[in-house]
């Protein structure tokens, strides 16, 4: 089993650096065994530090005082001088893309970093879908106090159509107010130091941050329920048309299958059932239709007729709520004389 690193040190000093960005030596200091686990997140900025951190004890950081090419020491307030080299005062700045790279990966998400409007420390990172239908941005925000922190949680609140995710490095900028405001929208707030750790393969999620994940999805994702009146099909997010199957098992059930998503469920539980006594809709009968006719109808088929043509468009709309898939399931054919369906469609005989 791989060795599990939490990085606990480096989003602490996430949180303590301004920029956040310091001198290797002030980088060591703060994220200590874990620098060299994040020294692929760091970049060298063009202009060199002019002050230098005390590292040995308390005060003010040495002033940066050039004498010439290879004359460089550090000013204490109290005059002490200590030598300098020129590699010393490389300033290394996080790379909040590279980190946003890293995020989304970790957490299993469709990339769609970049910053947010209007909030100088906050970016989007990724996007989760579970499944179709189903999209869940992660945002994170970086260093500021409290009072700045819940303005900007105020603002994607008021932003975001539906709920979302939040994580920073630590949880020292989150109060009462601003988890307040994330539950009331349904959104979530975790932690960085708590979700994500370590290992010699690369990043990966803490089992605080698998059950924090894991109980959005249970809290914003239906489950497949045999029993409810329409069932929740789990479409993978990144299924089309041609991925389903649907299979009839007699005049009353079907086989759903995508990808590896199953169900076989009846026409009332995939909204086909007529609303006036419960018993199957048009569009069920149009359905069977053209599983009888291995997915095609044409005005020579027998259950041809004049009403197909606004069954049609309504059975594809239920399809299409059903499965959450947005393109037409059933469109013309090239010869422009005969419908057929874009899923693979068999009959129970």
């Amino acid at each position: 089993m791989p060795t599990i690193s939490p990085l606990t040190r480096f989003w602490l000093g996430l949180d303590r650096l301004p920029g956040p960005a310091a001198v290797e030596a002030e980088w060591r200091a703060v994220a200590g065994g874990d620098f060299d686990r994040v020294q692929e997140l760091l970049l060298p900025d063009p202009t060199a530090a002019d002050s230098f951190p005390r590292l040995d004890r308390h005060g003010g950081a040495y002033a940066v005082v050039v004498h010439g090419p290879d004359d460089v020491v550090g000013v204490g307030e109290d005059g002490e001088r200590v030598p300098l080299r020129r590699s010393d005062l490389v300033v290394h700045r996080l790379s909040v893309p590279a980190l946003l790279r890293k995020l989304a990966a970790v957490f299993d998400l469709t990339p769609d970093a970049g910053p947010v409007g209007g909030l100088a420390l906050t970016w989007r990172v990724g996007v989760d879908r579970p499944t179709a239908g189903y999209e869940f941005p992660l945002f994170l925000a970086l260093g500021q106090e409290p009072p700045e922190y819940r303005r900007d949680v105020a603002a994607l609140v008021a932003a975001a159509p539906g709920p979302f995710r939040l994580v920073s490095p630590t949880n020292r900028h989150v109060r009462y107010e601003t988890s307040r405001l994330l539950e009331a929208h349904g959104s979530t707030f975790l932690a960085l130091a708590d979700a994500v750790a370590w290992t010699p393969d690369g990043w990966e999620l803490t089992p605080a941050g698998r059950g924090w994940w894991a109980g959005f999805h249970a809290g914003h994702v239906p489950r497949p329920d045999a029993a409810a009146a329409v069932a929740f099909f789990p479409t993978p997010a990144d299924a089309g048309w041609a991925d389903v199957r649907i299979a009839f098992l007699d005049g009353e059930r079907v086989s759903v299958r995508v990808g590896t998503a199953r169900q076989a469920v009846n026409y009332t539980q995939m909204g086909l059932a007529d609303g006036r006594n419960g018993s199957a809709n048009k569009q069920w009968l149009l359905l069977r239709a053209f599983a009888a006719e291995g997915g095609r109808l044409s005005w020579k088929s027998p259950q041809a007729g004049p009403k197909n043509q606004k069954r049609r468009e309504t059975l594809a709309r239920s399809l299409q709520q059903y499965f959450r898939i947005a393109d037409d399931p059933i469109v013309l054919d090239v010869d422009g004389k005969s419908w057929r369906t874009l899923f693979a469609l068999t009959n129970d005989r």
